[in-house]
C-alpha cells in the first residue's frame, strides 16, 4: 500500500461520522491528507526483508 493510499484511508477514517457541510468536509480532508502524507514521508523506510513461507497445515 502506498503512502498516498494510507493517507487517504486515514483521512477518511478521521472524518467518519462528521456532519460538517460538504465544503468544510473537503477542506478538512485536504488538510488531514497533507498532514498525514507529510508525516508518513518523514518516516524512514526500514528496507527489511521478510521471509515468505507456506501454511503449516
Amino acid at each position: 500500500m502506498t503512502n498516498e493510499q494510507l493517507a487517504h484511508d486515514l483521512s477518511v477514517a478521521r472524518l467518519y461520522g462528521s456532519d460538517l457541510p460538504v465544503k468544510e468536509l473537503c477542506e478538512k480532508y485536504d488538510q488531514y491528507y497533507e498532514e498525514i502524507l507529510d508525516y508518513l514521508k518523514s518516516k524512514p523506510t526500514s528496507g527489511n526483508e521478510v521471509e515468505v513461507f507456506s501454511r503449516p497445515w
